[in-house]
C-alpha cells in the first residue's frame, strides 16, 4: 500500500479505477479488494490511524491492476439512507424553530444530511425522524453539530445506543439491516 503523497513507479498503462473506500476493522487491518479481478488483500494500516488528513491507498493487484481506495476511519458503519425528519435547536433544554431536514447517512453514533436553516459547530439539537422499517418508529436524539458544509450538517448523538430503549433497539436493529 502506498500513501498518498507517495511516488509509486507504476507502469503507464495501468489502469486507475474509481476510488473506492475500504473500512479500517477492529484490529486495525483494512481489506483491499481488487475491482477487477476480485481477489483480496488484507494489509496492517494502524501506521495511518493518527494521521489528520484522509488517507488514500494507490492499489496494486497481483494481477496488474491498479486502484485507489480511500481509508475510511468512522468508528461505526454508515448506512446510506433517503429519510426525511425535523430538527430543533436548543438553548438550554428548550426546543426552538423546527426545520426541515433530509437524511442521507445514518449509523449508531450520529447521521449527516440536508439541515434547512442556520447552523454552527457546536450547537445542540433535537433531531426526529421515522425509519423507514415496517412499523416507522419515531426517532428522537439530542445531537451536538460537529461539521457543517453550507446545509449538509454532521450531527454526533449526545448519548451512545441504548439496548433497554425501545427507540435505540430498533434504530439499532435497522442499522443491522444492510438493505
Amino acid at each position: 500500500m502506498k500513501n498518498k503523497n507517495s511516488n509509486p513507479s507504476a507502469s503507464p498503462t495501468a489502469q486507475i479505477d474509481k476510488l473506492q473506500k475500504v473500512n479500517i476493522n477492529h484490529d486495525n487491518t483494512a481489506t483491499f479488494v481488487c475491482p477487477k479481478c476480485r481477489r483480496s488483500k488484507v494489509v496492517d494500516v494502524s501506521k495511518y490511524l493518527g494521521l489528520e488528513r484522509i488517507v488514500k491507498a494507490k492499489m496494486r493487484c497481483v494481477c496488474g491492476y491498479q486502484y485507489i481506495a480511500l481509508l475510511d476511519k468512522r468508528k461505526f458503519y454508515r448506512k446510506p439512507v433517503k429519510l426525511k425528519g425535523t430538527y430543533s435547536r436548543l438553548i438550554g433544554d428548550i426546543a426552538r424553530d423546527k426545520n426541515p431536514l433530509e437524511i442521507d447517512g445514518l449509523s449508531r453514533t450520529g447521521l449527516s444530511g440536508r439541515f434547512y436553516g442556520h447552523l454552527e459547530t457546536g450547537h445542540r439539537v433535537l433531531v426526529e425522524f421515522a425509519l423507514n422499517n415496517a412499523q416507522r418508529t419515531l426517532i428522537q436524539k439530542e445531537s451536538k453539530v460537529i461539521i457543517v458544509n453550507g446545509d449538509k450538517v454532521g450531527v454526533e448523538f449526545l448519548s451512545s445506543l441504548n439496548p433497554s430503549d425501545e427507540q435505540d433497539k430498533a434504530l439499532g436493529f435497522y442499522l443491522m439491516n444492510l438493505k
